[in-house]
């Protein structure tokens, strides 16, 4: 191929043009986005209940959807959330499922089960990583000093407009107030649940009339007034008022304390974000606004990707021009220049056609691949120029091709070590192989397209260079044999280096989870009500809350979310002075002491501030863990009691929670009760439904329509009310109070219960105690009793996932370097860089008081493959000497002086830039650093210590 290339010009010409106009044109028509359009493997299924309790919605929807949901093909595991009011069951697939297909099935499969009457339709959607999940592709905010209702007419003229936009999957409008047709019963003879059954009948009965001495039924099937629809044949205006309201949203929004209207737009899949936001905002610049109203943009991915590319185009440009001027000052030719900056150009161009055919798009994930591909591109065009030129300065004929052909294994080598590391990047999981695998595969698809360049531009461009004797070399040579002369000293130097570093690492070096984007100029906070409470008190809370907020001059905006029971405030800072940010936490944590009986969660610069309502007088010690939630409350109340027989032992809690519980009224059917077996549960149930909401067309619109009774049930009201005209509750049904965990999760058939107490003694006796216990108690299988233990989430990379991805990157470099080499020792060799590159790894990471988290750790594993490069070209060269004496191998050592200096500087040059680039992407910061440091004593170490161990196995002593 080399030699083709070199003896065609005209065709080389030719080819390069094609790669030209390809990758324009695929550039040009790769979707571009923020984040991959992928399909995660994972469903999510929910039910509502109104006001059903976490008990009653494990016993009566989530035990038999997850039942349903195991007998689908492909599961992995499943995991159940039950809660007030509603359940969440969250489906895991195989990876390479047809989740589209699944999708389909799972409603299929859960229609056919029967659920209470009252439930919801099941709510089916796909769940994407919170990595990833960064919400709708736009949000616009409609404010200004009108009524919600005003505001609401506007927004839902723009959604109008906005929906005529061809590549917009979906508009949703948050915050607008809805007609709702409200009934309220006089009386509570007539319940909620009779008027909505009547209502939602096409006919209604008017009442008899005698025609040829027969009694006929005359049915009416509409009215055009719903207050004369006959209910047991008195008109609904009789015992009802009627009357039309506008409903508050679900969800309130606020900007900065102000009511707005949110449009969240989402775009159709593969369709170029770039394209839609110039459409989006041609309609928002055209559309007409109230005086005073304001549109404004708070979310906008195609801002987000344009700034990450154009961070990214602006360090790379930066980081391209510092390699330049390092290649000048080796080579002192601006044609050289000149070479590489084309090698660069057509390495982007064709890297750019194989995103086109490989179908990726252009994102913040794909974009951090060929960043990383930046200081690299040119790495194999180096070692092939520099050798070219080599051998014209040692008169060898055909110096381009015998040059290209001579460094060829070495720079395949290199780039296949260096995409070999990525292959532990595709057996992560879920999320996690998202992300890397398109970092991964932009990264692979731009170095072998250097490996082409290098291969085929440049020794043809290298024919009109001319050299001149590299004096440096024969320095080096002389250095490098005093130094193999004390190899044993060397050795031991380094030894001891890097055992420094390893103790540097484990005392002085700072570790910790990453946390993906995590935003350091804001605060966060969350309001939660107590059960019962009405939802007119959690505005009053939240507006003192904005009151404080609103006076803080540093604060750029704030954002207030009002859902039923809670409420989130996020505030974004003014860049400037930290310490006003400090003062606002601290206001706000004054203000939440004085809600004693709320969960405030304030969240900023620091450690979490968190304030519960009481707190528990007892403190999980044990964790209860089996197959069925109801057994194992069974079991839990059992061990409780057996607990509370010792003196030292209270304050027990068979099911402790570190949440808030909820007081729940169980009525249970009496099994002497003498009332008809005809009753049923639900015609109980029925009877103290305060309120039912049906969905009907009323003057040829659908309208929601509550029907609703104004009493609230006390305990002895609820006992005496009627069944029917013969029976009261009490005679069906015993009432007793329980208290509830504010959620059941479960996770592969597995529940967990804590229980809680207090033990009276020293430490040590309470955990003589706790021990002896656990071992004298028996359950039955599939139960498991143990000692309580925090279970905190797993946030980044988990350090099985590090250990794993570490072994098969250092396997895959031995088979490969092996393999090409036919030779364990030499690939051992080269290995042999990669602790001593940990000692400037940790070097970097000391001094700059940089915190070695789980990205760090993937900067690492990156840079292995980076690493051994320098070897690789070196241990390539020595294999081809004949003597393998001293002389040959500090002499052939000598020649790759110059490359490795200039590879090293380059890829050092190009990264440095990105050392600043921390809020895009995943890791550009802690991988650069992380090369940085380990590529500077890496080179030391290739020209140093390989041809030390090189000659101790390999040498010969003529």
């Amino acid at each position: 191929m080399i030699k083709w290339f070199i003896d065609r010009p005209v065709s080389l010409f030719c080819v390069y043009s094609i790669i030209f106009l390809l990758g324009i044109i695929s550039v040009l028509k790769i979707p571009v986005e923020y984040y991959p359009d992928v399909t995660y493997p994972v469903i999510n299924i929910t039910f509502y209940l109104s006001n059903a309790s976490p008990e009653t919605m494990e016993r009566y929807v989530t035990q038999k959807v997850k039942g349903a949901v195991y007998k689908l093909d492909g599961i992995k595991s499943v995991k159940t959330y039950s809660y007030r009011g509603g359940c969440s069951i969250e489906a895991t697939f195989e990876r390479g499922t047809d989740m589209t297909y699944q999708r389909i099935l799972l409603s299929e499969t859960v229609g056919k089960l029967k659920l209470p009457k009252r439930i919801s339709k099941p709510y089916v959607s796909e769940i994407i990583p919170n990595e990833i999940d960064k919400g709708h592709n736009y949000i616009l905010y409609l404010s200004g000093p009108y009524s919600r209702k005003e505001l609401g007419k506007y927004a839902e003229k723009l959604r109008a407009e906005l929906s005529k936009v061809y590549g917009i999957r979906s508009i949703e409008l948050g915050g607008i107030l809805k007609p709702m047709l409200r009934i309220k019963l006089k009386s509570d003879e007539y319940s909620p649940s009779l008027i909505s059954s009547k209502l939602m009948q096409n006919k209604f009965v008017a009442g008899m009339v005698n025609v040829s001495g027969r009694n006929m039924t005359v049915m009416c099937k509409r009215y055009n007034n719903i207050g004369d629809i006959l209910i047991d044949g008195i008109p609904l205006k009789k015992i009802a008022n009627i009357h039309m309201i506008y409903k508050e949203p679900d969800v309130i929004n606020k900007i900065n304390g102000k009511p707005q209207i949110t449009i969240n737009i989402d775009k159709q899949k593969g369709y170029n974000i770039l394209e839609l936001d110039k459409k989006i905002k041609r309609v928002i610049s055209g559309f007409d606004l109230k005086k005073g109203m304001k549109i404004k943009i708070a979310r906008d991915d195609a801002d987000n990707i344009k700034k990450t590319i154009r961070n990214i185009l602006l360090l790379g440009i930066i980081g391209i021009l510092g390699v330049a001027i390092i290649l000048f000052l080796f080579f002192r030719k601006y044609y050289i220049v000149f070479i590489f900056f084309l090698s660069i150009l057509f390495s982007v161009l064709l890297t750019f056609s194989l995103f086109y055919f490989s179908k990726l798009s252009i994102n913040a994930l794909t974009m951090a691949g060929l960043a990383l591909g930046f200081g690299m591109l040119v790495d194999n065009s180096i070692i092939v120029l520099e050798n070219v030129m080599r051998m014209k300065e040692n008169k060898i004929q055909n110096p381009e091709l015998n040059g290209a052909k001579d460094v060829s294994l070495a720079i395949i080598a290199s780039t296949l070590t260096t995409i070999s590391v990525y292959v532990p990047f595709l057996y992560f999981q879920n999320s996690l192989r998202i992300y890397y695998k398109q970092f991964a595969l932009s990264s692979a698809f731009a170095l072998l397209s250097s490996i082409f360049v290098s291969l085929t531009l440049i020794p043809s461009l290298s024919r009109n260079i001319t050299s001149a004797a590299e004096k440096n070399s024969l320095m080096f040579k002389a250095v490098l044999k005093r130094i193999i002369k004390f190899k044993w000293v060397v050795l031991a130097f380094f030894l001891l280096l890097f055992a420094a570093s390893v103790y540097i690492f484990n005392y002085f070096v700072v570790k910790g989870n990453v946390l993906f984007f995590q935003s350091r100029n804001e605060i966060y906070v969350g309001i939660e009500l107590p059960q019962g409470a009405q939802s007119k008190n959690l505005n009053s809370i939240v507006s003192e809350f904005e009151k404080i907020i609103g006076t803080d001059n540093d604060v750029k905006a704030f954002y207030t979310t009002i859902y039923k029971n809670n409420a989130n405030i996020d505030i974004v800072f003014k860049k400037g002075n930290k310490s006003n940010f400090y003062n606002l936490k601290s206001y706000l944590e004054n203000l939440s002491a004085n809600y004693s009986n709320l969960r405030i969660l304030i969240l900023g610069a620091g450690e979490p501030f968190f304030i519960s309502s009481g707190g528990d007088k007892s403190v999980a010690q044990m964790t209860l863990s089996g197959y069925n939630y109801f057994q194992l409350e069974e079991i839990s109340q059992k061990i409780a009691r057996e607990l509370g027989e010792n003196g030292r032992v209270q304050d027990v809690d068979y099911n402790f929670s570190w949440y808030s519980k909820q007081k729940e009224y169980i009525l249970a059917r009496r099994k002497d009760s003498p009332v008809s077996s005809s009753i049923k549960n639900y015609d109980i149930v029925e009877k103290i439904i305060p309120k039912r909401i049906i969905y009907k067309n009323v003057n040829n619109k659908v309208l929601p329509i509550e029907i609703y009774t104004d009493s609230i049930l006390s305990v002895k009201s609820l006992l005496d009310k009627r069944i029917n005209e013969n029976f009261y509750i009490r005679e069906m049904a015993n009432l007793s109070i329980k208290d509830i965990p504010f959620e059941i999760q479960s996770k592969n058939h597995e529940y967990r219960m804590n229980i809680g107490y207090t033990f009276r003694g020293p430490y040590q006796m309470a955990e003589d105690f706790k021990l002896s216990f656990l071992k004298s108690v028996n359950l039955p299988a599939g139960f498991k009793l143990e000692d309580y233990k925090w279970h905190e989430e797993k946030v980044g990379l988990s350090k099985k996932t590090i250990l794993i991805s570490i072994i098969l990157s250092l396997f895959l470099l031995i088979a490969i370097l092996s393999s090409l080499y036919e030779s364990v020792g030499k690939s051992f060799i080269i290995i042999l860089i990669l602790p001593f590159s940990f000692i400037g790894i940790v070097l970097v990471y000391y001094l700059t008081k940089t915190s070695f988290d789980s990205s760090a750790f993937v900067g690492v594993i990156l840079f292995s493959g980076i690493a051994v490069n320098d070897g690789i070209v070196l241990i390539d060269h020595l294999s081809k000497g004949k003597k393998q004496n001293l002389d040959e191998i500090a002499e052939r050592s000598s020649h790759r002086v110059r490359p490795v200096i200039i590879t090293s500087l380059t890829t050092i040059i190009a990264l440095i830039p990105f050392l600043f680039l921390k809020s895009q992407g995943i890791m550009f910061s802690k991988l650069s650093l992380s090369t940085i440091g380990g590529l500077t004593f890496s080179t030391i170490g290739s020209l140093i210590l390989i041809p030390i161990v090189y000659y101790m196995m390999f040498g010969r002593k003529m």
